[in-house]
């Protein structure tokens, strides 16, 4: 690329922290070292709604990225393909590796899409390149599979369906469900069984590289929230997320594989989406807990703002369940309880007030999980209880 690509980001694929230049410019045939550090930018935006911050710095940042691919496409003679509508897109499915529909650049750039259209809109900006935007986004690769030993897993790409020891048990044939949220706890069953496939295939290559996939450097960050995202067994994922703290804890709490460091905090994810999820729109209070184990937190941050406070008795969420809206707006939650639920506002004292106005509907793909959406006043907080909770029936 002699010439670049005009007002398109691309970061080298190593970048030091807070300032620190990294000695290596090499970016190994991987494209996404921009696109993939928008998350955690993006993210701030989600949990906070700053207007400003979406305007002055996700934007022009996704706007970068999405320039970026374009060029990129049109550079490594990516092409529209009429025998099934989309584009091919050709980079690195591991560092040094050069393969058609890599699943590592795939899936950041389709969320980058779908970012950058939204804020598009809620901004009123770029009127006149969404449509090109939009077309983009329906002809990207879809994420690439392949049956092995009888089951569907995600793959690496399109041309490297068999796992090869250079990605061994690293999980970034799983970057659709973290970081980009393509797929996600209420995504179709049909998506979440191949997403824990996967995780089943790539813990047991341990076999053959020595190194489970819950121990992996590069994966720690991520298999253990994937997991939790998946509707993986609970069990499973906290058995092994102790095993992988005992081994590799040291002074500070600090964890230990030889290579990496603060990106070990991606790790605490997990444990944040047993307890408070949010998906498709929806937050789920305890969605994917251990029976039998008693469980409490506060003011444990989602998606809009909200503010949590919620209890678990180890075998039903204890009513009631408390929420801050910081910044307004609305909150559709799952009902923690199957007989329903009734909202409160409190006031300045913790008092109830008035009872607030429920819409009732269904979570995205799960007809049989009941939603309560509500409108909510900024720095207010509501109380959510189950409508058995006076007579003292035990709520489920």
């Amino acid at each position: 690329m002699k010439d670049g690509i005009s007002g398109g980001l691309f970061y080298p694929l190593h970048i030091g922290p807070w300032g620190v230049v990294s000695s290596d410019t090499l970016y190994l045939c991987e494209t996404l070292a921009a696109v993939y550090s928008g998350h955690p930018i993006f993210k701030y935006y989600d949990y906070t709604r700053d207007r400003g911050f979406l305007e002055k710095v996700v934007y022009p940042y996704l706007k970068g990225c999405v320039t970026f691919l374009e060029g990129w496409l049109d550079k490594t003679d990516g092409q529209y393909t009429e025998q099934n509508g989309r584009y091919v897109l050709k980079a690195g499915y591991n560092e040094g590796s050069w393969s058609v529909n890599p699943a590592i650049e795939i899936a950041p750039y389709k969320t980058a899409l779908d970012r950058l259209i939204a804020a598009a809109e809620e901004l009123g900006l770029d009127t006149d390149k969404r449509d090109r935007w939009r077309a983009l986004r329906a002809r990207m690769p879809e994420q690439p599979a392949a049956e092995i030993n009888g089951k569907l897993v995600y793959a690496a790409s399109e041309d490297k369906t068999e796992f090869k020891t250079t990605v061994g048990s690293n999980c970034v044939t799983l970057d659709c469900i973290m970081p980009a949220e393509l797929i996600g706890y209420y995504s179709p069953e049909s998506e979440l069984s191949i997403v824990r496939n996967t995780v089943d295939f790539i813990c047991a290559l341990s076999e053959r590289i020595s190194v489970e996939a819950w121990f992996q450097g590069n994966s720690f960050p991520r298999i253990y929230t994937v997991a939790v995202r998946s509707r993986y067994d609970a069990r499973t994922v906290i058995k092994k997320l102790a095993e992988c703290l005992n081994r590799q804890m040291r002074s500070n709490f600090r964890l230990d594989d030889g290579s990496h460091g603060v990106e070990k905090i991606g790790a605490t994810e997990a444990v944040n989406n047993m307890l408070l999820l949010y998906d498709k729109g929806v937050v789920k209070i305890f969605p994917n807990w251990i029976e039998g184990k008693k469980a409490s937190f506060a003011n444990l941050r989602t998606v809009g703002g909200f503010l949590f406070a919620a209890r678990h008795d180890g075998k039903h969420v204890e009513s009631p369940v408390y929420v801050t809206s910081e910044c307004g707006g609305k909150l559709t939650a799952a009902a923690p309880w199957a007989e329903g639920m009734r909202v409160f506002l409190l006031d300045e004292n913790g008092e109830k007030t008035s009872e607030i106005s429920l819409t009732q509907g269904t979570a995205p793909n799960w007809k049989n999980e009941i939603t309560y959406g509500f409108e909510t006043i900024p720095k207010a907080t509501y109380q959510m209880e189950c409508p058995h909770a006076k007579d003292g029936s035990i709520c489920k």
